[in-house]
């Protein structure tokens, strides 16, 4: 996908999904299910569960209308990855786990 400064790829496999996106302005963009302020976000699915999202230089991000990051001021990256039924953070800011959507990351439901 391709729209104007925002531009999006995807990639699958038999149960995963990979996606990509790029941002070339620093300002709120929207494309797809997703709206966030972030350079770069990448985010994959298995068997349509989130396993992992990254995102760099993103203050906020939102899927389907829904708060997923909250934060500030823009993060330099943030990073969750699912470990068991468990959710793993990694981020430039050890406060940005009071910037995540209660209970989306934990949820067994999380299907996109």
């Amino acid at each position: 996908m391709d729209n104007g400064s925002i531009h999006g790829f995807r990639y699958d496999e038999e149960t995963k999904t990979h996606y990509v996106i790029f941002a070339d302005e620093r300002k709120t963009w929207s494309l797809g299910e997703w709206s966030s302020d972030a350079g770069f976000l990448y985010y994959r699915l298995e068997n349509r569960r989130l396993a992992h999202l990254i995102l760099c230089g993103a203050s906020f991000a939102k899927w389907q209308g829904k708060e997923v990051l909250t934060h500030s001021a823009p993060l330099e990256r943030f990073e969750w990855l699912r470990s068991g039924e468990q959710g793993q953070i990694f981020s430039s800011d050890e406060t940005v786990v009071q910037s995540l959507s209660e209970g989306l990351f934990d949820s067994r439901e999380t299907v996109f």
